[in-house]
């Protein structure tokens, strides 16, 4: 990890429980979400692939998950 990175990582404030949460290693435990785990998967996938720019800076925008406890928001 570079060290503008891990820095930004640790002003970021991520708790240790959390730190190793990624898109890949998600799980869902519910019935009837795969279809909507699979959507917000990709739209997710598709901002972080498109966050830095081409030019080496970071979007202007954020990406807002909203839903019930226990969805998987922090993940």
């Amino acid at each position: 990890m570079t060290a503008p990175r891990a820095r930004r990582l640790a002003a970021a404030g991520i708790p240790d429980l959390y730190r190793n949460c990624k898109l890949a290693n998600f799980q869902v435990n519910r019935r009837g979400t795969t279809e909507l785990l699979l959507a917000a998967r990709t739209a997710a996938e598709q901002y972080v692939e498109g966050f830095q720019t081409d030019s080496g800076r970071f979007r202007d925008t954020g990406l807002l998950f909203v839903g019930p406890p226990g969805a998987g928001k922090t993940h």
